[in-house]
């Protein structure tokens, strides 16, 4: 049984729904939330969330305010700690407690169109600094309990065709070309501090859009055998951590 910590998106979370009950355990999953975020104190905006209706959406939020991520990190109840960057597409805010929050969707909308606050958007350098700041924070602790060996990156980008090979058209391919390019800066940020870290690594052409995802057409919403891939690729890492897959080749 491998016990498996997520901190990222769906393109990690959804490989689990294809493992058979014994093989994975999934010990905790932190989604909506950005490295950058986990720089700040702790700071909840109840108003915000008591209009967030769903009970997965309202906890993924309280947990990205109240900092959670930290307690379960050090806890280590964990084989493997996946990290994805897909929801590192959001934008942070910092409110006048001078906390931070990731800007998802779902707080978004809860906020209501609210000024108050600093903005920095997805592609901000100001935002790129304070996930460096998270990352780096992230790194130390895993070395300080002298479990870095069980943080894996899923190395995944943004799906520009389909799985019918069409293009996303709902999606702008400018919109797709500067997410992979933040990616991109972010996993070789990773890789020149961090020469340690594994990353899961995919043939060129397998990271495409699943027309029958049952979350629906996305740039993140892949195919069953990706996931399968992903799945493969674990399971291996745990058997021999000393052998790592090869760097793919970038966005597909």
């Amino acid at each position: 049984m491998l016990k498996l910590l997520i901190f990222g998106s769906c393109a990690s979370r959804d490989a689990v729904e294809y493992a058979t009950p014994e093989s994975i355990e999934l010990v905790d999953y932190f989604a909506r939330s950005s490295f950058s975020s986990l720089t700040s104190k702790a700071d909840l905006d109840s108003g915000a969330l008591s209009k967030i209706k769903s009970d997965f959406q309202r906890s993924m939020v309280h947990r990205d305010m109240s900092k959670t991520f930290w307690k379960v990190l050090k806890q280590e109840n964990f084989d493997l700690f996946l990290v994805d960057l897909i929801d590192e597409r959001f934008a942070i805010i910092q409110n006048s407690n001078g906390a931070l929050h990731t800007l998802s969707n779902e707080y978004a909308t809860a906020r209501n169109n609210q000024t108050e606050g600093i903005i920095y958007p997805a592609t901000s350098i100001e935002k790129f600094v304070l996930w460096q700041k998270g990352w780096n924070k992230t790194v130390s602790i895993l070395r300080k309990q002298n479990a870095l060996h069980k943080l894996v990156v899923n190395r995944v980008y943004w799906a520009s065709k389909d799985s019918q090979g069409n293009d996303l058209l709902d999606t702008k391919a400018s919109l797709i070309k500067v997410a992979n390019i933040q990616l991109d800066r972010m996993y070789d940020y990773i890789t020149e501090h961090d020469s340690d870290v594994t990353f899961l690594t995919y043939p060129r052409g397998m990271l495409t859009a699943d027309v029958e995802h049952k979350w629906g057409v996305a740039p993140f919403h892949y195919q069953q055998q990706t996931y399968v891939h992903t799945l493969k690729q674990l399971q291996r890492i745990k058997r021999c951590p000393q052998k790592r897959p090869t760097k793919n080749d970038g966005p597909s």
